[in-house]
């Protein structure tokens, strides 16, 4: 992948695609799909920002690293704190800096 912020934006969305598979409830894939636009454009503003990208790629080692060591409490927990801070990270941005 290269730095860029489309090709975060489009490995994010792919990566919650394929996790969103992996739920028990095929209705959330549907809902999901129905974001596909709203998602990518916020998405190239919020991978602007270089540390974003920076965090994003930890974060994506971090989730392979645990999902590959077999820890889905940890993996569920790296996920919930880049939820969070992915959040955090876009409102300050929203509000500018």
């Amino acid at each position: 992948m290269s730095d860029e912020p489309h090709s975060y934006a489009i490995f994010d969305w792919e990566l919650q695609q394929d996790i969103a598979l992996l739920s028990p409830n095929p209705i959330y894939r549907l809902i999901l799909n129905s974001f596909n636009d709203l998602y990518h454009r916020m998405a190239l503003q919020y991978f602007e920002n270089s540390s974003h990208r920076s965090i994003s790629k930890q974060y994506y080692f971090a989730l392979l690293d645990s999902l590959l060591n077999g820890d889905i409490e940890g993996t569920e927990k790296i996920a919930r704190s880049m939820m969070k801070n992915s959040l955090h990270l876009w409102k300050k941005q929203m509000n500018g800096g």
